[in-house]
């Protein structure tokens, strides 16, 4: 699998279920597919691989080193599986507590909504080599 078909693949596994929590906060398949931690452990298993082909050769000593370990399609790849993973955990995280302190549902929405949109607006407008 190629890094662009790697990071596609991961935009839509987790697409859909913050799509989920947005739209259909009340349906069960997404209370399920939020307590489950498939597609959380999917994206680790990507960070893990992608990190690791890498991991011997990358070098922190100044800001150009940061620059061009970014400059790598694996990096890049891990980063973003590494967002996707967090946001997928802080995302369910939220939503599991609007649902335990009946929290009005369209102030959390919202703010789901608005820290996803940070989350992807901020890696989208990162180089990507």
């Amino acid at each position: 699998m190629t890094p662009t078909i790697a990071f596609l693949t991961i935009t839509l596994v987790v697409l859909p279920q913050w799509i989920m929590m947005i739209v259909r906060p009340n349906a069960k398949w997404t209370k399920q597919l939020v307590d489950s931690d498939i597609i959380p452990f999917l994206l680790l298993v990507i960070y893990v691989i992608s990190i690791a082909r890498y991991g011997s050769n990358l070098q922190f000593h100044s800001i150009s080193d940061i620059f061009n370990v970014f400059q790598l399609e694996n990096i890049v790849l891990s980063a973003w599986a590494f967002v996707g993973f967090i946001s997928l955990l802080v995302g369910g995280w939220v939503f599991n507590r609007v649902n335990e302190f009946a929290i009005d549902k369209q102030w959390v929405m919202s703010s789901l909504f608005t820290v996803f949109m940070i989350i992807s607006v901020a890696i989208m407008s990162f180089p990507l080599g």
